[in-house]
C-alpha cells in the first residue's frame, strides 16, 4: 500500500469500528428492553464477551448437587457454524466430558462472569445436555479404566496420559494428547440430519505398541456411539455403563469419526454421507486464518515532569469488537520493547508504540480462552501465560499475529474446586526456573497443590514444592541474586499483609481455612516475615519487584512492591541483620486507576510498569490499568534507607535534610504493637510492654542527628526490640526546602 493512502485507510477503519460500535449499542439497548419485559437480569460484562473457538474453565452441570461437578480443568469448545453446540474436553483425564446444545455457559457465579465469584466459581452449562461421561480416565491401556490417581483429581499420570495442548485453525479446535506413548490428535465437531443433532470426534491416532481403549458415550441411554471408517480390528464394547473403542496395536497412523448422536442416527449405515470420510488432522496444525485481525489504536496521556517519578497512562482498548473485559491480571515485555498483556478473562494482546510520548498505542489480540490467567512471563520472546489449569506456552506458527497451537507446558498440579483457589503470578530465576504461588483460602489442610511456592524446571517437565503456609498470595518477585518473596493478604492465619523472604522448606503462617477445616493443626510457629505492613497502609497486597538498569533514580535497586487494595505503589527498605531479614516500606505519592498486582521494567526505556484491575477488597476506579512509573531526574525528597541499630534506627535520604528540622526529635513519632498468630480472621494490636494487652505503645524517640553529609538521620531509641509492627512518621524538610512528609512502616526481627 502507498504511504500516501494509510491515513484515508486509517479513517476508514476508524469509521467502520465506530459504526459496528454504535449498531452494537443499538442492539444492546434492543435486548435490554426485551429482557426487562421478560424480568430477566441484565448479562454482565463478562457473560457478553466473545471468548473465541475455546474457553478454558471448571464446569458445572444443571442437576442434583451431587451431580453438578462435570470437570475442574475444562476446555469448552463451541460447535457448528452458529454455535449451535458445545464439547468439555477434561484435561486432567482426556476423557470428552459432555457435550450439549442450545447454550454455552452460565458465567453468573464465575470471576469471568462478575467481579467476585461464589460458592465453587463454576460455570454452569447453559444448553440442554445431550451427553456426558463418568469421571475417570478417557483412554486406558486395558478395559479396567482404573483411575490411578490419589482422590481422583489432577491429572493421569504422564507416562500412561499427557495432554500436550490444542491448535486452532479458524473455528476448528484440534486437541493433542499421548496415550501410553502414542501420539493423539482429536477434532470435536457438529453435524445434522433433519432435526437431529450429530456430535462427531475426528481421531488421528499415531502408531502404538499396545491396544488403547478410549470412553465414546455413554450407553443405554439417548445416546449411541458409532464410527466412521472403523479401523482394522477395532471393537466396540460396553464396559462400566459406558461404550469403548478398543484400538488393536498397530504400525501405522490410523483416522477414524467417532459419532455420538440419538442411536438410530450413530448406527445409520448413511452415516459416512452425511459427516464424510474421515480425516487427517496433521493439515489443521500449522496455523490457520486469523480470528481477531483488527487492531485498535489509542493515545496516552504522558503526565506533567512535576515530580521525581510520574505515572503515565496508557489506555485499554475498553470498547472492542469482541466485547472484552479488559481487566489486567498480568504482563511481560519482548525484548524490543513491546508488551503481551493477560486479562482476568482469558485474553492475551499484544501492545506496541510504547514509546516516550504514547501518541499510537495499538492493541491486538493475540489469544483467548484461557483459565483466569495470573501470571504471565516472556521468556526469548516466547509468551508463558499461568492460570489455574497450566502453564501454557503461546506459539504463533504462521506468522500473523495470533496464538495458533496454545501448549499444556506444565498442568502438573491438581485443581480442587473454589472459587478462591487462584493460582498466582509467573516469575523465573536465573536458571530458568519458573516459579508460581497458589492460595489456600477456603480450603482444608488436606489439598495438596494450593497453599504454597512452586519451582517448575526449565523444560516444564518437572515440579516441586518451595515453601507452604500461604493463604491469599497475590504475587511475588525473583530479585536479581535469585531471592524470592511472595506477598500475603489479611485474613485466617494471617493477621495483616506482609513481605516475606521465602526459605526453601519454610512454613509461613496458613494452616487451613478454619471454616472447612476446624481441626487442623497447627505447627508450633512460622517464618517471620520480611516485613508486615500496617492495613491502612496495604489492606491486600499484590506482587514484588526489584528495580533494575541504573534508569530508575534513587529507588534503583530497590524492591517495590504493589497494592492492589490500595491502588498504590510502595517502596521496600530492607536489610539483614545478623543474616536474618528485616525492613519496611512506605507508599511512594503515586496513585493507579485500578488495583495494581503486576510489574516489569522494559528493557527498551528502563521504566516500571504496572497493572491491575478491581474486584476483591479494592479502592480501585476502574476495571483495570497499565499505566508506567517513570523517573523524570527530579529529586525525590523520601527514604531510600532503614537501618536497625543498637537503640537506635537510622533513616536515609537520597538529598541532604535540613539541618534543623532533621535534628529534632519532635518531628518523629513511633509507635509499635504486636499481632497474635491464629485461626480467626486478622488480629487486634497487642502491646509489646504490656504482653496479652490490646492496643499500640507509644515509643519515645530520644534524640535525632542528622549524618555529617545530611543524608542519614539516626533516632536514639533507647532499649529497642524486636516488634512484629512499628510505625515511624516523620515530617521534615530537604535542604532545598522541600515539604518530606511519610510513615514508615516495618518489622524488627533481631537487633544488633
Amino acid at each position: 500500500m502507498h504511504p500516501a493512502r494509510l491515513p484515508l485507510v486509517c479513517l476508514a477503519v476508524v469509521f467502520c469500528l465506530t459504526a459496528s460500535f454504535s449498531l452494537r449499542a443499538v442492539e444492546d439497548e434492543a435486548a435490554a428492553k426485551e429482557r426487562a419485559a421478560k424480568g430477566e437480569a441484565a448479562p454482565t460484562k463478562g457473560s457478553q464477551m466473545i471468548y473465541g473457538p475455546v474457553l478454558t474453565y471448571g464446569i458445572d452441570a444443571p442437576g442434583p448437587k451431587e451431580a453438578r461437578h462435570v470437570v475442574s480443568k475444562g476446555l469448552v469448545i463451541r460447535l457448528g457454524e452458529n454455535d449451535e453446540g458445545c464439547v468439555c474436553f477434561d484435561t486432567d483425564t482426556l476423557r470428552m466430558a459432555a457435550g450439549w446444545t442450545g447454550g454455552f455457559l452460565k458465567l453468573q457465579k464465575t470471576n469471568i462472569g462478575t467481579y467476585k465469584g461464589e460458592g465453587s466459581g463454576a460455570a454452569e452449562i447453559a444448553g440442554e445436555v445431550q451427553f456426558r461421561t463418568a469421571e475417570g480416565p478417557g483412554w486406558s491401556r486395558d478395559e479396567s479404566f482404573k483411575d490411578p490417581r490419589a482422590e481422583k483429581a489432577g491429572p493421569l499420570p504422564k507416562e500412561r496420559a499427557h495432554f500436550k495442548g490444542f491448535y486452532l485453525h479458524g473455528k476448528r479446535v484440534v486437541l493433542s494428547y499421548e496415550v501410553e506413548g502414542c501420539a493423539v490428535l482429536e477434532s470435536p465437531s457438529l453435524a445434522s440430519e433433519g432435526a437431529q443433532t450429530i456430535f462427531t470426534r475426528s481421531f488421528s491416532v499415531g502408531a502404538s505398541a499396545v491396544p488403547l481403549h478410549v470412553v465414546l458415550a455413554p450407553s443405554g441411554g439417548n445416546v449411541a456411539a458409532g464410527l466412521v471408517g472403523r479401523p482394522a480390528g477395532a471393537v466396540t464394547k460396553t464396559v462400566n455403563g459406558q461404550t469403548v473403542l478398543m484400538l488393536p496395536p498397530h504400525q501405522a497412523a490410523i483416522d477414524f469419526t467417532v459419532v455420538v448422536a440419538p442411536a438410530e442416527v450413530a448406527k445409520a449405515a448413511s452415516m459416512s454421507k452425511i459427516i464424510g470420510a474421515p480425516e487427517n488432522l496433521e493439515g489443521l496444525c500449522k496455523g490457520g486464518p486469523a480470528r481477531w485481525a483488527q487492531t485498535i489504536t489509542m493515545k496516552g496521556a504522558v503526565a506533567k515532569d512535576d515530580a521525581g517519578y510520574v505515572v503515565d497512562t496508557i489506555p485499554l482498548p475498553e470498547e472492542n469488537p469482541w466485547k472484552s473485559w479488559m481487566r489486567i491480571s498480568a504482563f511481560d515485555f519482548f525484548s524490543d520493547g513491546r508488551a503481551a498483556v493477560a486479562t482476568m478473562n482469558g485474553d492475551v494482546w499484544i501492545v506496541s508504540g510504547l514509546d516516550a510520548k504514547l501518541e499510537k498505542v495499538v492493541w491486538k489480540r493475540f489469544a483467548a480462552g484461557l483459565f483466569e490467567p495470573l501470571g504471565l512471563k516472556v521468556v526469548k520472546d516466547s509468551v508463558y501465560v499461568h492460570g489455574r489449569d497450566q502453564i501454557t506456552r503461546l506459539h504463533d506458527l504462521n506468522g500473523d499475529g495470533e496464538a495458533d497451537f496454545y501448549e499444556c507446558f506444565n498442568n502438573d498440579r491438581t485443581l480442587w474446586p473454589s472459587y478462591h483457589a487462584f493460582a498466582f503470578d509467573l516469575q523465573t530465576d536465573s536458571k530458568g526456573n519458573f516459579y508460581y504461588v497458589v492460595g489456600g483460602n477456603q480450603l482444608g489442610a488436606k489439598r495438596d497443590w494450593h497453599a504454597a511456592l512452586f519451582r517448575v524446571s526449565p523444560d516444564g517437565a518437572k515440579s516441586e514444592t518451595v515453601a507452604t503456609g500461604f493463604r491469599a498470595p497475590n504475587g511475588m518477585g525473583i530479585g536479581p541474586h535469585d531471592e524470592i518473596v511472595v506477598s500475603d493478604n489479611q485474613g485466617h492465619w494471617i493477621p495483616s499483609s506482609k513481605i516475606s523472604l521465602v526459605k526453601p522448606g519454610g512454613f509461613y503462617g496458613h494452616v487451613a481455612d478454619p471454616r472447612l477445616d476446624k481441626n487442623a493443626a497447627a505447627p508450633a510457629t512460622f517464618e517471620a516475615p520480611l516485613c508486615y505492613i500496617p492495613m491502612a497502609m496495604d489492606n491486600s497486597s499484590g506482587g514484588e519487584v526489584w528495580a533494575t538498569g541504573g534508569k530508575w533514580g534513587p529507588l534503583d535497586g530497590h524492591m517495590l512492591h504493589m497494592s492492589y487494595g490500595k491502588s498504590t505503589l510502595l517502596a521496600v527498605l530492607d536489610e539483614k541483620v545478623g543474616g536474618v531479614a528485616q525492613g519496611g516500606a512506605f507508599t511512594l505519592p503515586v496513585k493507579f486507576a485500578s488495583g495494581i498486582m503486576r510489574a516489569r521494567f522494559n528493557p527498551q526505556d528502563g521504566q516500571l510498569y504496572v497493572a491491575g484491575l478491581k474486584g476483591w477488597q479494592s479502592n480501585a476506579a476502574k476495571d483495570g490499568c497499565f499505566q508506567r512509573v517513570r523517573y523524570t531526574g527530579k529529586p525525590l525528597h523520601l527514604p531510600t534507607g532503614l537501618h536497625v541499630g543498637k537503640d537506635e534506627i537510622a533513616i536515609t535520604f537520597p538529598e541532604p535534610l535540613a539541618t534543623a528540622e532533621a535534628n529534632d526529635a519532635g518531628n518523629f513519632a513511633v509507635e509499635q504493637y504486636n499481632y497474635q498468630w491464629w485461626s480467626t480472621y486478622g488480629s487486634p494490636d497487642l502491646s509489646l510492654a504490656k504482653p496479652g494487652e490490646k492496643g499500640r505503645d507509644k515509643v519515645e524517640v530520644k534524640a535525632a542527628k542528622l549524618s555529617p553529609d545530611g543524608k542519614t538521620v539516626t533516632l536514639a531509641i533507647p532499649g529497642l526490640k524486636p516488634v512484629m509492627q512499628m510505625e515511624i512518621k516523620l515530617q521534615l524538610r530537604s535542604a532545598d526546602g522541600a515539604e518530606i512528609r511519610t510513615m514508615i512502616g516495618n518489622t524488627i526481627n533481631k537487633v544488633p
